[in-house]
């Protein structure tokens, strides 16, 4: 949600500006692939499921974002008593990415290609991806100006989080002239997985309260930006033969959590006649 909010109550004009805002582009491209290409396969018995040879390929890309921006501004007194809030919160969250310059990852194989296999009882190749971004950004601002005389209160909140993520996860045989198995032998294996949880968060308050003229400015920011990155492989070559009867295992993994917190706060307050009070305040995680 966003919400802006807006009072201006006067004996003289006194705007009263809020705004709010809130934007996500939340983005995940494709692939996921799985193959034998030129072939010759065979798995025959030994029992409960039998020979067994598996070819498989997964991908679970998640994405999952809260984005809230609200802005209230109150402006009331017996002059000029203007209140501006702006408030904003911005995401993009990507996997694969297809912005934020560009990249096109996501693409999980597994294969075999020039193919021959024989496996009474196991062989198998897989290649797995669970990717993730779970982001939550907030931004809240209020400024309120109650005075006798004139003054005003502004303030300004941002809070923007940018995540990609990517991939492109192989596990592979490629050529062969025979490959075979026997007693759960030769297993090729790839894996990947890549979360980035991040919580970005900006509040900023500016308030002028008194009898007098004088004014409250508060102004924040908090940027967040997480990135892990991808490929991981496997293989087995060219092969021109592989017999086992139990284990030859070729593997590859990744693992890639990122867990990103950027928090600014910022108050400013003017609570007596002719005062002026400012804050600043920035935070960042790249």
């Amino acid at each position: 949600p966003a919400i802006g909010f807006s009072v201006g109550i006067s004996s003289s004009p006194s705007p009263a500006f809020s705004g709010g805002g809130a934007v996500a582009l939340n983005t995940i491209l494709g692939a996921s692939n799985a193959f034998i290409d030129s072939s010759s396969v065979a798995a025959t018995g030994t029992a409960a499921g039998q020979g067994s040879i598996t070819v498989d390929a997964s991908n679970a890309s998640l994405i999952g974002a809260t984005i809230t921006a609200t802005a209230v501004s109150v402006g009331i007194g017996g002059g000029t008593t203007p209140a501006f809030a702006l408030g904003a919160a911005v995401a993009m969250n990507l996997i694969g990415f297809n912005d934020v310059d560009t990249r096109d990852d996501i693409e999980v194989e597994a294969y075999l290609s020039g193919s021959d296999v024989n496996a009474a009882r196991v062989f198998s190749i897989s290649a797995t991806s669970t990717e993730g971004i779970s982001a939550t950004v907030k931004a809240t601002s209020v400024a309120i100006g109650v005075s006798a005389k004139s003054g005003y209160a502004f303030s300004v909140g941002a809070s923007i989080s940018e995540n990609k993520v990517a991939a492109a996860v192989r596990a592979y045989h490629d050529s062969a002239s025979s490959i075979s198995a026997g007693a759960g032998g030769i297993s090729i294996t790839a894996f990947d997985s890549a979360a980035i949880v991040a919580v970005t968060e900006a509040v900023s308050v500016g308030a002028n309260l008194g009898g007098g003229s004088g004014g409250s400015l508060s102004i924040d920011a908090s940027v967040a930006q997480n990135t892990a990155g991808g490929s991981v492989g496997a293989g087995l070559g060219n092969a021109a033969s592989v017999p086992t009867p139990g284990s030859a295992t070729v593997s590859a993994g990744d693992f890639s959590p990122i867990n990103s917190q950027a928090t600014a706060i910022a108050g400013s307050a003017r609570l007596v006649a002719r005062a002026f009070s400012l804050t600043v305040i920035g935070a960042g995680v790249g």
